[in-house]
């Protein structure tokens, strides 16, 4: 198991993870709670997640007691809750600061704990100033009743809002955010928070890898009896998930999780781990056996990269093809893109150029497109002028330059390129 940094903060986590939603209090008690746990623990599995709503309460009771009774070392875990749905009062859900402290008191007196590592806003809370939310989970911090806080399925305005008010104040931003995120659902990780994870340093913990299971295959000739989607509660989502479409998509798949030998839900877990921007990947499981397969759930870095491609072609919306189509990011890659590097989608290929995140001194292939400098750079020159913009690439210089000599950010620059490609205009 690797270990990585939780965002920009010095917390651990495991790349793979485990959390207790539909699971726990749903299908499952403490005694099978305890055998899932320390499967996962015994596969270097240390980080544990759960949410004040799960099962109402339910959840954090039973990983309370599984933790207990198993006899782990508290500091040798991190546990993690979220909050906005605690009950049916008025004030029993959102972000106030009356719910934010209640709720946690209430959480970490269902989990049996003094504190949790991390703490979530479970969803944003539009009746409620950010402001008050910010000073509140700063309050939850400053107890001791968490060390970490984060975010759950907000956008990146509102994480940017929120970052805004803790630098106002000379508070604590939210360090993560834990949106869905797997092959059939990828536009706010590998689009939408682009500025996010190098203007603040968002980690990312994402849920839902195997998309509630459509993409392990088993729903491929129906609904199985004693899966997820035969719940009663989840019949809603089974009816909008198992569309033709997204079925077709899955078939594609199979074949190449059977070239490199490895379960399909195996493929679609590790390639979500292979992010670089996901410090974790929450997975779930009922039974022993699957808890092993998403210890397990990781593909050589080398045999993952052979077949990423492929994926993409099955998975990757029209939105996300655009940049494999630029003559600049073959050129800087030098004909093609190793996928086993860099984050999945390919506008984060364009912004790091930008950025200058490819550099002539580290990647040669830039100077095939590079035209000769002048030695006085004092001398006016089509060359000297792409340097002073950070443009090392002719052709960068002939998309980018005349944005930025008009007055454009290098993000105003790159997020009018990525609309006009989309939009099939450039």
């Amino acid at each position: 198991m690797q270990y990585k940094n939780l965002g920009r903060s010095g917390l651990k986590v495991s790349q793979l993870s485990y959390g207790a939603w539909v699971s726990f209090g749903n299908q499952l008690d403490v005694k099978d709670a305890k055998s899932l746990l320390q499967c996962c623990r015994d596969h270097g599995v240390n980080f544990f997640d759960n949410a004040e709503v799960y099962a109402n309460g339910r959840a954090e009771e039973i990983m309370g007691q599984a933790i207990r009774e198993l006899g782990w070392k508290r500091s040798d875990i991190v546990v993690s809750t979220k909050i906005f749905w605690g009950g049916p009062g008025p004030n029993d859900k959102g972000l106030s600061r009356k719910h934010i402290v209640e709720g946690t008191k209430a959480s970490l007196k269902r989990l049996d704990m003094d504190y949790v590592d991390l703490i979530y806003c479970h969803r944003p809370d539009v009746s409620t100033p950010i402001e008050e939310t910010v000073r509140a989970m700063n309050y939850v911090i400053d107890h001791g009743w968490a060390f970490y806080w984060g975010t759950s399925e907000w956008s990146a305005q509102q994480i940017t809002e929120a970052w805004g008010v803790a630098n106002r104040l000379d508070l604590v931003g939210p360090i993560v955010e834990q949106p869905e995120y797997n092959l059939l659902n990828r536009h706010k990780v590998e689009s939408e928070f682009l500025p996010l994870y190098s203007n603040y340093g968002i980690g990312l913990t994402t849920w839902s890898p195997l998309a509630s299971g459509v993409l392990t295959g088993k729903y491929s000739k129906g609904v199985p009896p004693d899966s997820r989607f035969a719940l009663e509660n989840y019949k809603n989502l089974a009816s909008r998930s198992l569309v033709d479409d997204v079925l077709k998509k899955v078939n594609g798949l199979k074949p190449i999780a059977d070239e490199l030998d490895v379960p399909l839900s195996q493929l679609a877990i590790a390639w979500c781990a292979s992010n670089p921007n996901v410090s974790s990947v929450i997975t779930g499981a009922t039974k022993e056996s699957q808890s092993l397969r998403v210890a397990k759930g990781t593909v050589p870095g080398f045999r993952l990269g052979h077949t990423k491609s492929r994926v993409e072609l099955f998975t990757r919306s029209k939105q996300s093809r655009y940049a494999a189509d630029l003559g600049d990011i073959q050129e800087v890659h030098g004909g093609g893109i190793n996928m086993s590097t860099v984050l999945p989608g390919t506008l984060q290929l364009l912004w790091g150029m930008i950025f200058g995140d490819y550099h002539e001194a580290v990647n040669p292939a830039l100077s095939k497109g590079t035209q000769e400098v002048s030695a006085d750079p004092t001398v006016p020159s089509p060359a000297n002028d792409n340097l002073e913009l950070g443009l090392h690439s002719t052709n960068l210089a002939r998309i980018f330059g005349p944005r930025l000599k008009r007055g454009y950010t290098r993000e105003g620059a790159a997020l009018e390129v990525f609309w006009e490609q989309t939009l099939g205009k450039y």
